[in-house]
């Protein structure tokens, strides 16, 4: 059985090997893996305003209250930060909204897209600009989490099937 469809700008592909005896579970359990990936894309979604990204985006300098998903993947975000010597850094969002990353890039030609001299861009340690406390986020600048939020969701579709 295989279902494929698209979920924070990527195409998913779901296949399950099996006999047609299990047909009608392995269907339940497509279903029920496209709707978390469903789920957790309402978290992740940047080009969503009504996404918990945006709300938090939204809302920089402010403590605000965050979800288990998000305080989870906040923590991976600095430790991957850490670990990477800054190659990972969730503030990249201002460099992908100005060579044009802004919506959907099926839609946008990024053949003649000049890119910044360079990408050391961040002046201050993420781990000063991303702070965690009591299941609360502040964000010091805005941020996008889509690249590590992808693997976090197939890791939990994964587990689940």
């Amino acid at each position: 059985m295989r279902s494929s469809f698209r979920a924070l700008g990527t195409e998913i592909d779901i296949q399950i090997a099996v006999e047609t005896k299990n047909r009608k579970a392995a269907d339940k359990a497509i279903r029920e893996t496209k709707k978390l990936f469903e789920a957790k894309q309402k978290i992740f979604d940047r080009f969503d305003p009504e996404s918990e990204i945006s709300r938090l985006n939204r809302r920089v300098g402010k403590f605000q209250p965050a979800s288990p998903d998000f305080l989870y993947l906040a923590q991976r975000a600095l430790r991957y930060n850490e670990i990477s010597d800054g190659l990972y850094d969730p503030r990249i969002i201002e460099v992908l909204e100005k060579i044009g990353y802004n919506s959907d890039f099926r839609k946008k030609d990024f053949s003649n897209v000049e890119l910044p001299p360079q990408f050391d861009i961040f002046t201050s340690p993420l781990k000063k600009e991303l702070l965690i406390e009591s299941g609360k986020l502040l964000f010091k600048k805005r941020m996008d989490f889509s690249g590590i939020a992808k693997g976090y969701i197939t890791d939990q579709a994964a587990a689940f099937l």
